[in-house]
């Protein structure tokens, strides 16, 4: 006669510890956090880039300063070959100045207000049991890199297809997409997941 014991009881099964409200609530509270953190650094960044547009155009009124100067000069006098020379080097150093200021101005102008779009519908469409713990935006290209943590899986394409139907990221696709468990037990009841924008321009390519 056989006997058959079985040793899988329930007291050797896994128990799931579900999230504690309180640490949960810490964790919303810290991603909502690091997401504005980041739209404060891109207005601290852009300030700087402001400041540094300015001390450029000053630059470059000084210089056209010293050129209308130095034209007089040659008008009242003989031609000075080694002056010429030192006008045109000074006429060349503003013209780059001046396509530098270009570009400048078209960053301040253009880039900040996607950056500020983005931020703030990264922040509006962060669902219930998911946070953020690092944002990458990129200015060229435009591309959004996303590190995050979630209780269910299925809330980080709920975010996604959230995001897709703002109108900062209309025109993007997520191609890359990362999804793990945490080995250490006592975080195993979350995922962790990496996702990037790529545009259509780069997708067809």
């Amino acid at each position: 006669m056989r006997q058959q014991v079985n040793l899988y009881s329930a007291e050797l099964r896994p128990v799931k510890e579900p999230l504690n409200a309180i640490t949960f609530f810490i964790l919303v509270v810290l991603s909502v956090f690091l997401v504005l953190g980041f739209a404060l650094y891109g207005q601290q960044q852009n300030d700087k880039l402001q400041a540094r547009l300015a001390a450029t155009e000053a630059q470059n009124a000084s210089l056209e300063q010293l050129v209308t100067s130095q034209q007089a000069r040659v008008q009242a006098m003989a031609p000075d070959p080694a002056l010429e020379a030192a006008i045109q080097r000074v006429t060349e150093t503003i013209l780059r100045r001046q396509s530098l200021l270009a570009k400048m101005e078209t960053l301040v102008s253009h880039h900040q207000p996607v950056f500020s779009a983005r931020m703030t519908a990264l922040a509006k469409q962060i669902p219930e049991g998911l946070w953020l713990t690092r944002v990458h935006l990129g200015v060229a290209p435009e591309q959004v890199r996303l590190h995050g943590k979630a209780q269910r899986a299925a809330l980080v394409p709920a975010y996604l297809q959230g995001l897709g139907q703002e109108p900062a990221f209309i025109g993007e696709t997520f191609s890359e997409f990362q999804v793990s468990r945490p080995e250490d037990g006592a975080q195993r009841q979350v995922i962790e997941f990496q996702v990037a924008t790529q545009s259509d321009s780069e997708a067809g390519s």
